[in-house]
């Protein structure tokens, strides 16, 4: 399947911290390959970034491909969803409206008593990624996942401000995954495949 897999990563604050030093429990553990934390600390040391970029414009990295590329793939995500009980959405686009909107991914509620049962499965992710508007998003997925736990532990170690992170996952040929807007936060863009 090819798809492309963002992970937003959004930070809370109005400034950042001059240096913070990274806690010792950063090292990689089984499941966790992907890291941020060299690439986020350079951002924070670089004086060019804090005040031309921070709060004030885009700015667009090609970190090195082994340290982000590849690092958390479409496998990884349906491994996730075998072990994990995720709730996510797919993005709609109203023409009319110019709106975006958030349609359940797999049955709500999904029928079944147990929590096997009403999981969403993967094969529901895949369904989704085939429809008009192929994006699926998952609020929250470092709560949910624990390799993308360890991003966020490390944005927060780096940073030292609040950190939540989303998933968006785009299937191949889609035009657009969701429609200009801005946010309210600082936010990073981390394509992984």
């Amino acid at each position: 399947m090819t798809i492309s897999i963002l992970i937003i990563l959004t930070l809370s604050s109005t400034t950042l911290p001059q240096s913070t030093a990274l806690s010792s429990n950063t090292a990689l553990s089984p499941t966790h390959s992907i890291s941020v934390s060299q690439t986020f600390s350079e951002l924070l040391h670089n004086t060019q970034f804090r005040t031309q970029h921070w709060q004030t414009s885009p700015l667009l990295l090609q970190p090195s491909q082994t340290q982000i590329r590849g690092q958390f793939t479409v496998d990884d995500i349906a491994d996730n969803f075998a072990s994990q009980f995720i709730v996510a959405g797919r993005g709609t686009f109203n023409e009319k409206t110019g709106g975006w909107n958030m349609a359940a991914v797999g049955s709500t509620p999904r029928p079944g008593a147990s929590f096997e049962d009403a999981k969403v499965q993967f094969s529901d992710v895949q369904s989704a990624l085939s429809k008009t508007s192929g994006t699926v998003v998952i609020n929250s997925a470092g709560a949910y996942m624990p390799s993308l736990a360890k991003v966020c532990e490390e944005c927060l170690d780096c940073f030292g401000l609040p950190i939540n992170m989303n998933l968006y996952i785009t299937a191949a040929g889609q035009v657009t995954s969701a429609p200009p807007h801005t946010d309210k936060q600082d936010v990073f863009v981390v394509q992984t495949q």
